[in-house]
């Protein structure tokens, strides 16, 4: 997903992602140095824990 969402991103776009699976998501982050994490922040979304991430495309 995010190699998809990175390769159509222009430079300097904003990518927000709202993600239950926390552990993977940190995984693969690093995975994409073209996107820089800007915030991370863990909520609950109907009592669960999940992440919402804002990635900006270097360019």
């Amino acid at each position: 997903m995010l190699r998809g969402l990175s390769r159509v991103l222009k430079s300097g776009g904003i990518l927000v992602i709202l993600s239950a699976n926390r552990l993977l998501m940190d995984l693969c982050v690093p995975r994409f140095p073209e996107l820089s994490l800007k915030n991370k922040y863990d909520i609950l979304v109907s009592g669960k824990k999940a992440s919402v991430y804002k990635f900006v495309k270097k360019g």
